[in-house]
């Protein structure tokens, strides 16, 4: 009865005592929008994660411009930064994306960089 009483309450304090050590992570978000006075504008969205396996990162930037005629073009930009813990593993992604709107027609630019 005693072992299983101690067995017992040494599993217990393991088990509260367990969130105690546990890493800090923290999380960051940022949006921003700016609007000109012909239509166009500019987001940015950016994002941070950091916690005990390492740091997520990701900044996303749309950007819409429209002319007199009524064509636009909007690119979007994506980065991506992946640095886990330990030397020389940091990644980063980075995409755009333009599409392109001209007398009704629709055209997309995709380009993607890793490194």
């Amino acid at each position: 009865m005693n072992k299983t009483m101690t067995v017992l309450l040494a599993t217990t304090a393991i088990a509260l005592a367990a969130p105690a050590f546990a890493a800090d992570s923290t999380y960051k978000s940022e949006t921003k929008v700016e609007r000109n006075d012909d239509g166009s504008y500019e987001k940015s969205v950016s994002a941070e994660k950091k916690d005990a396996s390492g740091r997520v990162a990701t900044e996303t930037k749309a950007e819409l411009d429209v002319d007199s005629d009524g064509d636009s073009t909007k690119t979007t930009t994506t980065t991506d930064v992946k640095d886990p813990k330990g030397l020389l593993n940091k990644t980063v992604t980075e995409t755009e994306q333009k599409v392109k709107v001209r007398d009704g027609h629709v055209s997309t630019e995709v380009k993607k960089s890793a490194d």
